[in-house]
Protein backbone atom coordinates (compact mmCIF):
# COMPACT_ATOMS: atom_id res chain seq x y z
CA UNK A 1 0.00 0.00 0.00
CA UNK A 2 1.28 3.40 -0.87
CA UNK A 3 0.16 6.25 1.10
CA UNK A 4 0.53 9.87 0.35
CA UNK A 5 0.72 12.42 3.41
CA UNK A 6 -0.08 16.28 2.56
CA UNK A 7 0.12 19.01 4.71
CA UNK A 8 1.03 22.55 4.04
CA UNK A 9 4.59 22.15 6.24
CA UNK A 10 6.78 20.64 8.80
CA UNK A 11 7.54 23.20 11.40
CA UNK A 12 7.71 22.29 15.05
CA UNK A 13 4.04 21.92 16.10
CA UNK A 14 1.06 19.20 16.83
CA UNK A 15 0.52 18.43 13.35
CA UNK A 16 4.08 17.35 12.61
CA UNK A 17 4.35 15.13 15.63
CA UNK A 18 1.60 13.21 14.42
CA UNK A 19 3.16 12.72 10.91
CA UNK A 20 6.70 11.59 12.51
CA UNK A 21 5.00 8.79 15.14
CA UNK A 22 3.02 8.03 11.92
CA UNK A 23 5.82 7.59 9.75
CA UNK A 24 7.18 5.81 12.33
CA UNK A 25 4.31 3.27 13.14
CA UNK A 26 3.31 2.47 9.18
CA UNK A 27 6.84 1.18 8.42
CA UNK A 28 6.00 -0.93 11.04
CA UNK A 29 2.83 -2.35 9.52
CA UNK A 30 3.96 -2.57 5.68
CA UNK A 31 2.69 0.79 4.46
CA UNK A 32 5.03 2.57 2.37
CA UNK A 33 4.73 6.70 3.14
CA UNK A 34 5.35 9.77 0.90
CA UNK A 35 5.47 13.09 2.80
CA UNK A 36 4.58 16.17 1.25
CA UNK A 37 5.01 19.75 2.40
CA UNK A 38 6.29 23.33 1.63
CA UNK A 39 9.16 23.24 3.03
CA UNK A 40 12.88 23.73 2.29
CA UNK A 41 14.37 20.03 3.42
CA UNK A 42 16.97 22.32 5.79
CA UNK A 43 13.94 23.06 7.45
CA UNK A 44 12.64 19.32 7.53
CA UNK A 45 13.32 17.03 10.70
CA UNK A 46 15.76 14.83 9.79
CA UNK A 47 14.02 12.05 10.96
CA UNK A 48 11.52 12.82 7.72
CA UNK A 49 13.75 13.73 5.14
CA UNK A 50 14.29 10.40 3.19
CA UNK A 51 10.57 9.95 2.91
CA UNK A 52 9.62 13.58 1.76
CA UNK A 53 9.42 16.10 -0.93
CA UNK A 54 8.91 19.43 -1.55
CA UNK A 55 5.67 20.86 -2.96
CA UNK A 56 5.92 24.61 -2.95
CA UNK A 57 2.40 25.08 -3.65
CA UNK A 58 1.26 23.72 -0.63
CA UNK A 59 2.64 26.77 1.30
CA UNK A 60 0.27 29.51 3.09
CA UNK A 61 -1.55 31.13 0.50
CA UNK A 62 -4.72 33.39 0.54
CA UNK A 63 -5.31 34.74 -3.20
CA UNK A 64 -8.61 33.58 -4.06
CA UNK A 65 -9.07 34.32 -7.94
CA UNK A 66 -8.05 32.03 -10.84
CA UNK A 67 -8.61 29.27 -8.42
CA UNK A 68 -9.33 26.64 -10.96
CA UNK A 69 -5.60 27.36 -12.57
CA UNK A 70 -4.39 27.21 -8.92
CA UNK A 71 -5.64 24.13 -8.15
CA UNK A 72 -4.17 22.45 -11.61
CA UNK A 73 -0.82 23.90 -11.18
CA UNK A 74 -0.82 22.61 -7.53
CA UNK A 75 -2.06 19.24 -8.86
CA UNK A 76 0.21 18.85 -11.32
CA UNK A 77 2.95 19.77 -8.66
CA UNK A 78 1.86 17.35 -6.26
CA UNK A 79 1.20 14.07 -8.78
CA UNK A 80 4.66 14.57 -10.12
CA UNK A 81 6.40 14.53 -6.72
CA UNK A 82 4.70 11.26 -6.28
CA UNK A 83 5.53 9.66 -9.61
CA UNK A 84 9.11 10.68 -9.15
CA UNK A 85 8.90 8.71 -6.01
CA UNK A 86 6.62 5.53 -7.06
CA UNK A 87 6.10 5.86 -10.63
CA UNK A 88 2.61 5.71 -10.11
CA UNK A 89 -0.46 7.77 -8.19
CA UNK A 90 -0.40 6.69 -4.43
CA UNK A 91 -3.40 4.24 -3.53
CA UNK A 92 -4.76 6.75 -0.81
CA UNK A 93 -3.98 10.57 0.17
CA UNK A 94 -3.57 11.17 3.76
CA UNK A 95 -4.23 15.18 4.19
CA UNK A 96 -4.08 16.76 7.22
CA UNK A 97 -6.69 19.83 7.56
CA UNK A 98 -7.57 20.31 4.44
CA UNK A 99 -10.31 22.75 5.39
CA UNK A 100 -8.75 25.60 7.46
CA UNK A 101 -8.63 27.68 4.32
CA UNK A 102 -4.71 28.17 4.77
CA UNK A 103 -4.37 27.92 1.11
CA UNK A 104 -7.75 28.35 -0.86
CA UNK A 105 -6.59 26.23 -3.70
CA UNK A 106 -5.74 23.37 -1.78
CA UNK A 107 -8.89 23.32 -0.18
CA UNK A 108 -10.55 23.50 -3.30
CA UNK A 109 -9.12 20.47 -5.11
CA UNK A 110 -9.24 18.57 -2.39
CA UNK A 111 -12.80 19.58 -3.17
CA UNK A 112 -12.74 18.36 -6.66
CA UNK A 113 -11.25 14.99 -5.73
CA UNK A 114 -13.71 14.35 -3.19
CA UNK A 115 -16.29 15.04 -6.37
CA UNK A 116 -14.21 12.66 -8.30
CA UNK A 117 -13.95 9.54 -6.12
CA UNK A 118 -10.48 9.83 -5.23
CA UNK A 119 -9.33 7.68 -2.02
CA UNK A 120 -8.98 10.62 0.56
CA UNK A 121 -8.73 10.22 4.16
CA UNK A 122 -9.07 13.70 5.88
CA UNK A 123 -7.79 13.98 9.24
CA UNK A 124 -9.43 17.57 10.90
CA UNK A 125 -7.30 18.36 13.82
CA UNK A 126 -9.10 22.13 13.56
CA UNK A 127 -12.22 23.23 12.21
CA UNK A 128 -12.39 26.65 10.78
CA UNK A 129 -15.67 26.83 12.10
CA UNK A 130 -14.15 26.77 15.65
CA UNK A 131 -12.58 30.26 16.61
CA UNK A 132 -11.51 30.84 12.93
CA UNK A 133 -13.44 33.62 11.90
CA UNK A 134 -10.93 35.03 9.55
CA UNK A 135 -10.34 31.88 7.63
CA UNK A 136 -13.91 30.79 7.41
CA UNK A 137 -14.66 34.37 6.15
CA UNK A 138 -12.22 33.80 3.41
CA UNK A 139 -14.27 30.05 2.84
CA UNK A 140 -17.32 32.12 2.75
CA UNK A 141 -16.49 35.03 0.16
CA UNK A 142 -14.46 32.26 -2.33
CA UNK A 143 -16.23 30.67 -5.02
CA UNK A 144 -16.48 27.09 -4.90
CA UNK A 145 -15.22 24.57 -8.23
CA UNK A 146 -18.28 26.00 -10.63
CA UNK A 147 -18.35 22.29 -12.17
CA UNK A 148 -19.39 20.98 -8.46
CA UNK A 149 -21.92 23.84 -7.49
CA UNK A 150 -25.48 23.05 -6.33
CA UNK A 151 -28.33 24.95 -7.12
CA UNK A 152 -29.61 24.37 -3.72
CA UNK A 153 -25.81 25.08 -1.82
CA UNK A 154 -24.22 28.52 -2.14
CA UNK A 155 -21.20 29.42 -3.79
CA UNK A 156 -18.70 29.59 -1.13
CA UNK A 157 -16.11 27.30 -0.74
CA UNK A 158 -16.92 26.77 2.26
CA UNK A 159 -20.07 24.40 1.05
CA UNK A 160 -17.86 22.06 -0.30
CA UNK A 161 -15.95 21.04 3.14
CA UNK A 162 -17.09 17.54 3.47
CA UNK A 163 -17.12 15.67 0.27
CA UNK A 164 -20.09 13.03 0.67
CA UNK A 165 -18.47 10.19 -1.53
CA UNK A 166 -17.87 6.41 -0.91
CA UNK A 167 -14.08 6.97 -1.40
CA UNK A 168 -13.63 10.40 0.99
CA UNK A 169 -13.19 9.22 4.52
CA UNK A 170 -12.64 11.24 8.06
CA UNK A 171 -10.59 10.83 11.27
CA UNK A 172 -11.46 13.51 14.43
CA UNK A 173 -9.02 13.37 17.49
CA UNK A 174 -12.07 13.01 19.82
CA UNK A 175 -15.13 12.31 20.33
CA UNK A 176 -16.73 15.28 20.55
CA UNK A 177 -15.34 15.96 17.20
CA UNK A 178 -16.86 12.64 15.76
CA UNK A 179 -20.36 13.57 17.21
CA UNK A 180 -20.24 17.04 15.35
CA UNK A 181 -19.56 15.09 12.31
CA UNK A 182 -21.78 12.51 12.39
CA UNK A 183 -24.81 14.86 13.32
CA UNK A 184 -23.99 16.82 9.94
CA UNK A 185 -24.68 13.54 8.49
CA UNK A 186 -21.17 12.02 7.74
CA UNK A 187 -22.13 7.96 8.47
CA UNK A 188 -20.42 5.81 10.85
CA UNK A 189 -18.71 3.63 7.90
CA UNK A 190 -16.71 7.06 6.70
CA UNK A 191 -16.08 8.29 9.88
CA UNK A 192 -13.28 7.34 11.96
CA UNK A 193 -11.50 7.88 15.53
CA UNK A 194 -8.14 8.27 15.80
CA UNK A 195 -6.71 9.57 18.65
CA UNK A 196 -3.03 10.66 18.47
CA UNK A 197 -0.13 8.57 19.28
CA UNK A 198 1.89 9.34 22.81
CA UNK A 199 5.55 8.84 23.28
CA UNK A 200 6.04 7.18 26.31
CA UNK A 201 9.61 6.76 27.36
CA UNK A 202 11.42 3.50 29.61
CA UNK A 203 10.66 5.23 33.00
CA UNK A 204 13.07 2.54 34.68
CA UNK A 205 15.80 4.51 32.31
CA UNK A 206 14.82 7.70 33.81
CA UNK A 207 16.82 9.39 36.53
CA UNK A 208 13.93 11.91 38.13
CA UNK A 209 15.79 13.50 40.83
CA UNK A 210 17.25 17.22 38.90
CA UNK A 211 19.29 14.88 36.20
CA UNK A 212 19.67 18.43 34.62
CA UNK A 213 20.57 20.29 37.62
CA UNK A 214 17.51 22.20 36.78
CA UNK A 215 18.06 23.20 40.53
CA UNK A 216 20.57 26.22 39.55
CA UNK A 217 17.01 27.64 38.63
CA UNK A 218 14.64 26.23 41.18
CA UNK A 219 13.87 24.07 43.53
CA UNK A 220 10.82 23.53 42.14
CA UNK A 221 9.67 24.01 38.21
CA UNK A 222 5.88 23.41 36.43
CA UNK A 223 6.96 22.91 33.03
CA UNK A 224 4.58 24.49 30.44
CA UNK A 225 5.67 22.36 27.54
CA UNK A 226 3.80 24.46 24.53
CA UNK A 227 4.43 26.91 21.92
CA UNK A 228 3.14 30.10 23.21
CA UNK A 229 -0.22 31.21 21.22
CA UNK A 230 -3.38 33.02 22.38
CA UNK A 231 -5.25 29.94 23.46
CA UNK A 232 -2.95 28.43 25.37
CA UNK A 233 -3.69 31.42 27.76
CA UNK A 234 -0.53 32.45 29.14
CA UNK A 235 -1.90 35.30 31.10
CA UNK A 236 -3.13 32.33 33.57
CA UNK A 237 0.01 30.12 33.71
CA UNK A 238 1.45 33.66 34.84
CA UNK A 239 -0.99 33.96 36.88
CA UNK A 240 -0.01 30.55 39.11
CA UNK A 241 3.63 31.79 38.84
CA UNK A 242 2.44 35.48 40.53
CA UNK A 243 1.04 33.00 43.88
CA UNK A 244 4.20 31.28 44.23
CA UNK A 245 7.02 31.18 46.93
CA UNK A 246 10.64 31.85 46.56
CA UNK A 247 12.64 28.92 45.03
CA UNK A 248 9.50 28.06 42.46
CA UNK A 249 9.05 28.76 38.86
CA UNK A 250 6.76 28.66 35.99
CA UNK A 251 8.84 27.39 32.70
CA UNK A 252 7.57 28.32 29.16
CA UNK A 253 8.79 26.16 26.12
CA UNK A 254 8.55 27.30 23.15
CA UNK A 255 7.68 31.46 21.75
CA UNK A 256 4.67 31.59 18.77
CA UNK A 257 5.26 31.71 15.25
CA UNK A 258 2.46 34.15 14.36
CA UNK A 259 2.87 37.40 14.33
CA UNK A 260 -0.36 38.13 16.82
CA UNK A 261 0.30 35.66 19.30
CA UNK A 262 3.98 37.24 19.25
CA UNK A 263 2.53 40.36 19.73
CA UNK A 264 0.52 39.44 22.36
CA UNK A 265 3.88 37.28 23.96
CA UNK A 266 6.62 39.83 24.00
CA UNK A 267 3.36 41.81 26.01
CA UNK A 268 3.52 39.10 28.32
CA UNK A 269 6.98 38.50 28.97
CA UNK A 270 7.47 42.35 29.68
CA UNK A 271 4.80 42.11 32.55
CA UNK A 272 6.39 39.21 33.93
CA UNK A 273 9.83 41.00 33.83
CA UNK A 274 7.84 44.43 34.94
CA UNK A 275 6.41 41.80 37.85
CA UNK A 276 9.56 40.13 38.75
CA UNK A 277 7.02 36.72 38.00
CA UNK A 278 9.30 33.42 38.62
CA UNK A 279 8.86 32.81 35.44
CA UNK A 280 11.62 31.52 32.55
CA UNK A 281 10.49 31.88 28.68
CA UNK A 282 11.73 29.83 25.79
CA UNK A 283 13.41 27.09 27.72
CA UNK A 284 13.18 24.84 25.00
CA UNK A 285 15.94 27.24 22.57
CA UNK A 286 18.14 26.99 25.40
CA UNK A 287 21.54 25.96 24.38
CA UNK A 288 22.49 24.54 27.67
CA UNK A 289 19.10 22.10 27.96
CA UNK A 290 17.60 20.30 26.11
CA UNK A 291 13.51 19.64 26.32
CA UNK A 292 13.93 16.61 28.03
CA UNK A 293 16.44 17.69 30.10
CA UNK A 294 13.48 19.78 31.16
CA UNK A 295 10.39 17.05 31.47
CA UNK A 296 12.85 14.93 33.33
CA UNK A 297 14.14 17.32 35.46
CA UNK A 298 10.53 19.45 36.22
CA UNK A 299 8.34 18.50 39.29
CA UNK A 300 5.30 18.57 37.57
CA UNK A 301 3.89 19.43 33.66
CA UNK A 302 1.00 22.41 33.70
CA UNK A 303 -1.63 23.74 31.52
CA UNK A 304 -3.71 26.69 31.49
CA UNK A 305 -5.52 26.03 27.28
CA UNK A 306 -8.70 27.33 26.92
CA UNK A 307 -8.96 25.10 23.74
CA UNK A 308 -7.15 21.66 22.23
CA UNK A 309 -7.76 19.98 19.59
CA UNK A 310 -6.59 16.46 20.71
CA UNK A 311 -4.83 17.21 24.20
CA UNK A 312 -2.04 16.31 24.18
CA UNK A 313 -0.96 18.49 27.55
CA UNK A 314 -3.16 16.06 29.25
CA UNK A 315 -1.15 12.56 28.48
CA UNK A 316 2.35 12.93 27.59
CA UNK A 317 3.35 14.08 31.33
CA UNK A 318 2.58 10.74 32.66
CA UNK A 319 5.00 9.15 30.65
CA UNK A 320 7.81 11.13 31.96
CA UNK A 321 6.49 9.95 35.36
CA UNK A 322 5.08 13.82 36.18
CA UNK A 323 1.66 14.66 37.09
CA UNK A 324 0.01 17.57 34.91
CA UNK A 325 -1.91 20.28 36.54
CA UNK A 326 -4.01 23.16 36.06
CA UNK A 327 -7.34 23.78 33.35
CA UNK A 328 -9.32 21.12 32.32
CA UNK A 329 -10.88 20.90 28.89
CA UNK A 330 -13.85 18.14 29.74
CA UNK A 331 -14.94 17.75 26.11
CA UNK A 332 -11.34 16.83 25.27
CA UNK A 333 -10.53 14.99 28.20
CA UNK A 334 -13.25 13.22 28.59
CA UNK A 335 -12.12 10.38 26.44
CA UNK A 336 -8.88 9.86 27.99
CA UNK A 337 -10.97 9.58 31.50
CA UNK A 338 -13.38 6.96 30.08
CA UNK A 339 -10.06 5.28 28.93
CA UNK A 340 -9.29 4.83 32.59
CA UNK A 341 -6.79 7.97 32.71
CA UNK A 342 -6.98 9.93 36.25
CA UNK A 343 -6.40 13.27 35.48
CA UNK A 344 -6.49 15.12 39.18
CA UNK A 345 -5.86 17.64 40.24
CA UNK A 346 -7.05 20.08 37.84
CA UNK A 347 -9.88 22.79 37.73
CA UNK A 348 -12.65 23.92 34.84
CA UNK A 349 -13.18 27.18 36.45
CA UNK A 350 -9.99 29.91 37.47
CA UNK A 351 -12.73 32.52 39.51
CA UNK A 352 -11.74 35.86 39.67
CA UNK A 353 -13.53 38.67 41.12
CA UNK A 354 -15.33 40.82 39.21
CA UNK A 355 -15.16 44.23 41.70
CA UNK A 356 -11.95 44.46 40.22
CA UNK A 357 -13.06 45.17 36.15
CA UNK A 358 -14.21 47.64 34.48
CA UNK A 359 -18.39 45.93 34.11
CA UNK A 360 -19.38 48.16 31.16
CA UNK A 361 -15.74 48.15 29.21
CA UNK A 362 -16.56 44.55 29.65
CA UNK A 363 -19.97 44.58 28.39
CA UNK A 364 -18.90 46.86 25.49
CA UNK A 365 -16.02 45.15 24.16
CA UNK A 366 -17.21 41.75 24.79
CA UNK A 367 -20.90 42.33 22.83
CA UNK A 368 -18.52 43.95 19.88
CA UNK A 369 -16.53 41.45 19.50
CA UNK A 370 -18.79 38.38 19.80
CA UNK A 371 -20.82 40.39 16.88
CA UNK A 372 -17.72 40.62 14.78
CA UNK A 373 -17.04 37.03 15.34
CA UNK A 374 -21.09 35.98 14.03
CA UNK A 375 -20.67 38.67 11.69
CA UNK A 376 -18.13 36.98 9.81
CA UNK A 377 -19.26 33.63 9.92
CA UNK A 378 -22.84 34.95 8.98
CA UNK A 379 -24.73 34.28 11.77
CA UNK A 380 -25.23 37.57 13.04
CA UNK A 381 -29.31 38.47 13.36
CA UNK A 382 -31.58 40.29 15.73
CA UNK A 383 -32.24 36.77 17.55
CA UNK A 384 -28.49 36.55 18.04
CA UNK A 385 -28.22 40.06 19.33
CA UNK A 386 -31.18 39.33 21.99
CA UNK A 387 -29.14 35.87 23.14
CA UNK A 388 -26.14 37.84 23.33
CA UNK A 389 -27.21 40.51 25.54
CA UNK A 390 -28.64 37.69 27.78
CA UNK A 391 -25.55 36.13 28.19
CA UNK A 392 -23.44 39.09 28.98
CA UNK A 393 -25.91 40.71 31.66
CA UNK A 394 -26.11 36.83 33.38
CA UNK A 395 -22.17 36.97 33.31
CA UNK A 396 -21.69 40.10 34.93
CA UNK A 397 -24.36 39.43 37.30
CA UNK A 398 -21.99 36.98 39.21
CA UNK A 399 -19.37 37.95 41.68
CA UNK A 400 -16.67 35.90 39.91
CA UNK A 401 -15.42 35.19 36.14
CA UNK A 402 -13.72 32.60 34.85
CA UNK A 403 -10.01 34.05 33.90
CA UNK A 404 -9.51 32.46 31.17
CA UNK A 405 -12.29 33.88 29.44
CA UNK A 406 -10.94 37.16 29.55
CA UNK A 407 -9.04 39.17 26.86
CA UNK A 408 -5.55 39.60 27.76
CA UNK A 409 -5.67 43.47 29.10
CA UNK A 410 -8.24 42.43 31.67
CA UNK A 411 -6.29 39.33 32.55
CA UNK A 412 -3.50 42.37 33.03
CA UNK A 413 -5.18 43.95 35.65
CA UNK A 414 -6.58 40.96 37.16
CA UNK A 415 -2.84 39.75 37.88
CA UNK A 416 -1.88 44.06 39.09
CA UNK A 417 -4.80 43.26 41.41
CA UNK A 418 -3.13 40.25 43.14
CA UNK A 419 0.15 41.91 42.86
CA UNK A 420 -1.49 44.41 45.12
CA UNK A 421 -3.97 42.61 47.35
CA UNK A 422 -2.21 41.02 50.39
CA UNK A 423 -4.17 38.32 51.90
CA UNK A 424 -6.05 37.82 48.61
CA UNK A 425 -8.78 35.12 48.66
CA UNK A 426 -8.10 34.11 45.31
CA UNK A 427 -6.48 30.65 44.59
CA UNK A 428 -3.34 29.93 44.48
CA UNK A 429 -1.13 27.19 43.63
CA UNK A 430 -1.29 25.48 47.37
CA UNK A 431 -4.84 25.31 47.08
CA UNK A 432 -4.28 24.03 43.60
CA UNK A 433 -1.75 20.66 44.83
CA UNK A 434 -3.53 20.52 47.95
CA UNK A 435 -6.80 19.10 46.00
CA UNK A 436 -4.67 16.55 44.76
CA UNK A 437 -3.67 13.17 46.44
CA UNK A 438 -0.82 12.00 48.55
CA UNK A 439 2.71 10.90 47.49
CA UNK A 440 1.81 7.20 47.30
CA UNK A 441 -1.31 7.41 45.51
CA UNK A 442 0.32 10.22 42.67
CA UNK A 443 2.99 7.42 42.12
CA UNK A 444 0.41 5.26 41.95
CA UNK A 445 -1.49 7.71 39.49
CA UNK A 446 1.18 8.11 37.23
CA UNK A 447 2.32 4.08 37.46
CA UNK A 448 -1.63 3.67 36.14
CA UNK A 449 -1.54 5.96 33.32
CA UNK A 450 1.51 5.60 32.11
CA UNK A 451 0.38 1.75 31.76
CA UNK A 452 -3.02 2.59 29.68
CA UNK A 453 -0.56 5.27 27.78
CA UNK A 454 1.60 2.13 26.58
CA UNK A 455 -1.39 -0.21 26.27
CA UNK A 456 -3.84 2.31 24.38
CA UNK A 457 -1.58 5.40 22.86
CA UNK A 458 1.44 3.68 21.51
CA UNK A 459 2.87 4.38 18.13
CA UNK A 460 3.06 0.67 17.49
CA UNK A 461 -1.33 0.65 18.39
CA UNK A 462 -1.54 4.02 16.32
CA UNK A 463 -0.16 2.26 13.21
CA UNK A 464 -2.80 -0.57 13.47
CA UNK A 465 -5.26 1.42 13.97
CA UNK A 466 -4.08 3.91 11.13
CA UNK A 467 -3.67 0.93 8.72
CA UNK A 468 -7.45 -0.38 9.34
CA UNK A 469 -8.67 3.30 8.80
CA UNK A 470 -6.96 2.70 4.98
CA UNK A 471 -7.97 -0.52 4.00
CA UNK A 472 -11.54 1.11 4.98
CA UNK A 473 -10.93 3.60 2.39
CA UNK A 474 -9.69 1.20 -0.23
CA UNK A 475 -12.27 -1.24 0.96
CA UNK A 476 -15.15 1.28 -0.24
CA UNK A 477 -17.68 1.96 -3.46
CA UNK A 478 -15.50 3.91 -6.33
CA UNK A 479 -19.46 5.13 -7.32
CA UNK A 480 -21.71 7.69 -5.00
CA UNK A 481 -25.01 6.40 -4.34
CA UNK A 482 -27.26 8.84 -6.81
CA UNK A 483 -28.13 10.54 -3.52
CA UNK A 484 -24.86 11.44 -3.44
CA UNK A 485 -24.22 12.24 -6.80
CA UNK A 486 -26.85 14.92 -6.36
CA UNK A 487 -25.38 16.55 -3.47
CA UNK A 488 -21.47 15.44 -3.47
CA UNK A 489 -20.91 17.33 -0.05
CA UNK A 490 -22.51 17.53 3.79
CA UNK A 491 -23.65 20.70 4.67
CA UNK A 492 -21.37 22.90 6.89
CA UNK A 493 -25.00 24.29 8.64
CA UNK A 494 -24.67 21.72 11.65
CA UNK A 495 -20.87 21.90 11.95
CA UNK A 496 -20.59 25.48 11.93
CA UNK A 497 -23.59 25.78 14.73
CA UNK A 498 -21.81 23.11 16.97
CA UNK A 499 -19.17 25.81 17.78
CA UNK A 500 -21.07 28.54 18.16
CA UNK A 501 -23.49 30.31 21.17
CA UNK A 502 -22.15 32.94 23.33
CA UNK A 503 -21.29 30.34 26.24
CA UNK A 504 -18.48 29.50 23.27
CA UNK A 505 -17.44 32.42 22.87
CA UNK A 506 -13.56 32.91 23.78
CA UNK A 507 -11.67 35.98 23.05
CA UNK A 508 -8.51 33.91 23.46
CA UNK A 509 -9.55 31.32 20.45
CA UNK A 510 -10.18 34.78 18.09
CA UNK A 511 -8.25 36.00 15.10
CA UNK A 512 -6.93 40.02 15.50
CA UNK A 513 -8.01 40.42 12.02
CA UNK A 514 -11.25 40.59 12.42
CA UNK A 515 -10.15 43.99 14.98
CA UNK A 516 -10.71 41.54 17.69
CA UNK A 517 -7.40 42.87 20.10
CA UNK A 518 -6.09 41.68 22.78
Amino acid sequence: MKVAIVHHHLKPGGVTRVIESALRALQGVGVEVLICSSDLSETVPESLRDFWTSVPELAYDVRSSNLDLLADNLERSLESAVKSRWKSSPDLWHIHNHGLGKNLAWTYLVARWGAEGRSLFLQIHDFAEDGRPGQYARLRNCEGPQSLLVESRGSGLNNFLYPDHASSHFACLNRRDYGILEESGITADRLHSLPNPVSTPDLLTLNQKNPAGLNNFADEVWLYPTRSIRRKNIGEALYWASTMEKGQLVALTLPPNNPESQTVYLKWKAYAERQSLPVLFEVGLRSDRTYEDWVQGCDRFLTTSVAEGFGMAFLESWGWGKSVVGRDLPEVTQDFKEDGIDLGPLYTSLPVPLNVLDKNELRFEWLRDYQRSLEAYGLWSKESEGIANDFIQQWLDQEVVDFGSLKERFQEQVLDSVALESGSTMPTYHSLLNSGKSTESKQMQISSNARILKESYSESVYGLRLKQCYLKVLEAETGSSAEGLKTGFFSTDKVLKAFHGPERFQWLRTEGELGIRN
